[in-house]
């Protein structure tokens, strides 16, 4: 019997199998290959290349983090260039700064040592203008002593010179009474050539090679553009998550409603949930915020320096007068007012629905050219939570209680033209002098949230601020939701 017919079809059985399995396999692994590279043309990939981040970028981006300090000069020019000579007054690139907890940069004199915080053009003194610098010193004997300004220029290679005029911007009572870090405006009059400087470095003679260099801020107002109304400083922020962030929201959008433009905060160390908040804020335009430190040796760890402000509570207000007018000089050529306040107290026009109505106001208007600060000096409303009854009203807490303590407190509007020095309550210094007009209690009312009154407390009933509820309401429980959190 011939067999070879079976062997051959016995053969081609496995043949047939192994190219059917081998075709199969082949797609597989060409499927999944298409599925790879699909992923992966769609995934972020990290490029460990850095060759193609122009300097620019890393400058802008720089700048964005520390603003006061001039890296876009320093991306422009050739240092080597910038100089008075070769042995005097060197420019000082941002990789030579001596900064002290990331927001500060050091001078170190004889007699003290300064940290710089920010420095501004202001154009508003009769005799010319000059260039602002806030700091903070560990000793007083620095306003004894000459010191100069070494200001710079995007076209002049060299330096112009001027001499330093201290302002303190603290109480004299402080004055060795456990504030570390005393708080200056200091003062550089600017040449008649008409320029609008760059940068500024003080130094204790007009040779020395500085080690600090702060970028001259100037926030202009377009030509086409007027003055908005009002901006508000916020009082610095340091606080736990406890009721935030329903009441920090409301607080903003109580200003909003009352004609606030634009609000700055300054941030300590806060958590998350005030964060959220306040980039929201940043992103619509409302607002803006500062990440700030203490400067010097002062301790920085966030638990321990929450215990530590607490302890030093002029510290903390010594510290606060920077923040201000840094706020101040920030916004004097775009707002017509800065009004200083805390997160728990609001200036309420009760004659009116707005400030800006309660400026038209005639007698209001008429002394707006020659005053400097407006004051609300008549009441200050503490608040009582444990009366709340309306469920309605549960999570506005500006609006769920009426009972409120009537004592003495001071908040103002103050005049971006006239004030030289803001403080939380008044001016400290303006161009001539610092006029007031007093708001009448039947016009303007100051009201400041606590969370209990005393047994003693005078209590009266007020709903001022219910003819704003329905869209107090209404603006918050919208952005509670815009930012994540259920109203």
């Amino acid at each position: 019997m011939d067999i070879s017919g079976l062997f051959v079809k016995s053969q081609r059985g496995p043949n047939l199998i192994f190219y059917v399995l081998f075709i199969g396999i082949t797609l597989i692994l060409l499927n999944l290959k298409i599925l790879f590279l699909r992923h992966y043309l769609r995934t972020p990939k990290l490029n460990l290349d850095d060759t193609n981040i122009s300097t620019s970028d890393v400058v802008q981006r720089a700048e964005r983090s520390n603003p006061n300090v001039p890296f876009v000069l320093w991306n422009r020019m050739d240092p080597r260039d910038f100089r008075a000579n070769t042995s005097c007054a060197l420019y000082v690139t941002p990789l030579e700064i001596s900064f002290n907890n990331l927001y500060w940069q050091v001078q170190q004199t004889v007699d003290a040592n300064l940290y710089f915080f920010g420095a501004y053009y202001d154009m508003r003194p009769s005799n010319g203008p000059v260039v602002r610098i806030l700091a903070t010193v560990d000793s007083r004997q620095a306003e004894k002593k000459s010191l100069f300004c070494q200001i710079w220029y995007e076209v002049e290679t060299t330096p112009s010179f001027g001499q330093v005029s201290f302002h303190y911007l603290g109480d004299e009572n402080w004055v060795g009474k456990d504030v570390r870090m005393q708080p200056y405006m200091l003062t550089c009059k600017l040449p008649a050539n008409g320029e609008i400087p760059k940068s500024v470095s003080i130094v204790a003679d007009r040779c020395d090679n500085a080690t600090n260099n702060l970028k001259v801020i100037y926030n202009q107002l377009p030509r086409e553009e007027k003055k908005k109304g009002f901006a508000v400083c916020a009082k610095t922020l340091f606080f736990e998550n406890r009721d935030l962030p329903t009441r920090l929201v409301q607080w903003i959008e109580m200003l909003r409603i009352l004609g606030a433009s634009n609000i700055s905060f300054y941030t300590f160390q806060v958590g998350e949930v005030v964060k959220r908040v306040l980039n929201y804020y940043q992103d619509t335009g409302f607002a803006i915020s500062f990440p700030i430190t203490m400067p010097g040796s002062i301790v920085n760890v966030p638990e321990l320096l929450k215990i530590y402000l607490r302890k030093h509570q002029r510290e903390r207000e010594a510290q606060q007068l920077i923040h201000y007018n840094d706020c101040l000089y920030r916004n004097m050529d775009l707002y017509d007012y800065i009004v200083p306040l805390d997160v728990e107290e609001l200036i309420v026009p009760v004659s009116t629905n707005s400030w800006h109505e309660l400026f038209a106001l005639k007698t209001i208007s008429d002394a707006s050219n020659k005053s400097s600060v407006f004051l609300t000096k008549n009441v200050m409303y503490h608040f009582e939570e444990k009366n709340a009854s309306n469920d309605s009203l549960r999570d506005i807490p500006h609006l769920r209680n009426e009972e409120r303590n009537v004592t003495a407190e001071l908040k103002s509007f103050q005049n971006t033209k006239k004030v030289v020095l803001m403080r939380e309550q008044e001016p400290k210094e303006c161009f001539g002098a610092c006029e007031m007009y007093v708001f009448r209690p039947e016009d303007a009312r100051l009201w400041r949230y606590k969370r209990g009154l005393s047994s003693e407390a005078n209590v009266t009933t007020d709903k001022t601020l219910w003819k704003f509820k329905h869209e107090l309401i209404e603006s918050t429980n919208k952005v509670l939701k815009n930012v994540g959190f259920n109203p």
